[in-house]
């Protein structure tokens, strides 16, 4: 059994718009620097871990990414995310603890709460540079969802 994942704002965004429509992936503003490939890959990637983890920051934070959709695509995107929140295991930390991580003022507060809340049990997904560099640093198995990207495999 594959230990637990923890996905980005961004790539868990990707992860959401594939599912609403492959088509919007390269339409959304959110997700258009990913090629329909890069969805493909990331369900694969994604597909053996039987527990996601989210904090509530990365659920608002693609919560507010999923606004750009609108009509039928917003509702479903929203439906989505609904469902998944049933599943996922949530991982709260007070903002006020947060705000005391060094590398805060750098990353924002999504990115050092991922960083408070990962530990060596899990693994974090990301397409932010400065995330997965810093959670490298302590020792967090990170993985550049980039690095797969340009790779072309899994």
């Amino acid at each position: 059994m594959l230990q637990p994942i923890m996905l980005d704002a961004n790539v868990l965004t990707l992860f959401i718009v594939g599912q609403v429509s492959e088509d919007m992936v390269e339409r959304c503003r959110r997700t258009r620097q990913y090629k329909i490939q890069d969805y493909h890959l990331l369900v694969s990637y994604v597909a053996p871990f039987t527990n996601l983890l989210v904090t509530p920051n990365i659920a608002t934070e693609v919560s507010n990414l999923l606004g750009v959709l609108s009509g039928a695509h917003l509702i479903r995107a929203r439906e989505i995310l609904y469902n998944y929140i049933a599943t996922w295991t949530e991982v709260y930390v007070e903002s006020n603890r947060v705000k005391d991580v060094p590398e805060y003022t750098r990353l924002g507060l999504t990115d050092a709460a991922i960083l408070l809340t990962a530990s060596h049990e899990m693994e974090v997904l990301t397409d932010d540079f400065d995330l997965y560099s810093a959670l490298l640093k302590r020792g967090i198995k990170a993985t550049n969802f980039t690095h797969i990207r340009t790779q072309g495999m899994i």
